[in-house]
């Protein structure tokens, strides 16, 4: 392997150091293409997390100590500024490498112009194709997804797998590579945002630019898509974030528009009332998503 340091492999933990090592060893084993470092930011897990994960890696990586947990975009930003590589490979601790990912990205990246961010088809834990990019953040789409949840019907997979090189919007987190200087030159993940959209804010910044997003067929990758997707701080968090980064794109008049609508379409939640004070504090979220933000 190169001793140059091509890439900078970034993975944030939180209270995930098994995931996190099981996903530093695959790296280990599977690639070998192109030299990298591997960059570790613990969110203040409190727990075992960092002495498990010097254990077993020593100084054969960084590991970034954070005193406080500053969500998924700015500890990403934390370990960035901690990197010396080319590019950036920003990778979930819940993933698993299966081949060498940097065989198919670097070649690509160099030999195409107008490249922004790009990631590969993600496989979930039964080998099957789950979320690895999309279409950005507009009120339509939400709009159609939350009436879609009223009447029970499953939105379509928005970026089917396919065996050739697709655009997109964006590029799931879980897997997103970039340049440094154009992580740099677009400022980074927004720091308001804690957690959620980071990915697909970012993405669009990239856009604005003029570059395009690509999903490459070729890299193995499995994200190991965690149950507590579904949780409440999830639910909240996820939709603070759609708020501010909707609220980026629409007058003042339109997003008001659009939070009514939204919280109309979402308002049947209220009627399961065993979770009635999860609902409200979700619900209330579409109005009160700034008390969620970063200050």
């Amino acid at each position: 392997m190169s001793t140059h340091i091509f890439v900078s492999i970034i993975i944030v933990n939180y209270k995930t150091p098994l995931l996190t090592i099981a996903c530093i060893e695959s790296i280990f084993e599977n690639i070998g293409s192109y030299g990298f470092e591997v960059i570790v930011v613990d969110n203040a897990s409190g727990d075992n997390s960092t002495n498990l994960i010097k254990q077993h890696f020593g100084n054969t990586i960084k590991l970034i100590q954070s005193s406080e947990n500053l969500g998924f975009g700015r500890a990403n930003n934390l370990g960035v500024q901690n990197s010396c590589g080319d590019y950036l490979f920003f990778l979930n601790s819940d993933t698993i490498v299966k081949n060498d990912p940097f065989k198919y990205f670097i070649p690509f990246y160099e030999s195409t112009s107008d490249v922004g961010a790009i990631g590969c088809y993600l496989l979930d834990g039964s080998g099957m194709y789950t979320l690895s990019g999309g279409k950005t953040y507009s009120a339509k789409k939400y709009l159609k997804i939350a009436f879609n949840g009223l009447i029970r019907r499953k939105s379509p997979v928005e970026v089917p797998y396919s065996e050739y090189l697709v655009s997109a919007d964006y590029i799931i987190g879980a897997d997103l590579f970039i340049k440094n200087d154009l992580f740099h030159k677009v400022g980074g993940f927004n720091p308001k945002i804690f957690m959620y959209f980071e990915d697909v804010e970012l993405c669009e910044r990239i856009r604005d630019l003029g570059k395009v997003n690509y999903i490459l067929p070729g890299p193995k990758i499995i994200h190991l898509v965690k149950s507590s997707s579904t949780s409440q701080f999830s639910r909240v968090y996820n939709t603070a974030s759609l708020m501010f980064c909707l609220r980026q794109k629409m007058t003042p008049l339109h997003f008001r528009l659009f939070q009514l609508m939204y919280f109309i379409l979402k308002s049947p939640l209220l009627l399961k009332f065993h979770n009635l004070v999860h609902e409200y504090q979700y619900l209330s979220t579409i109005y009160n998503y700034k008390k969620y933000l970063v200050h």
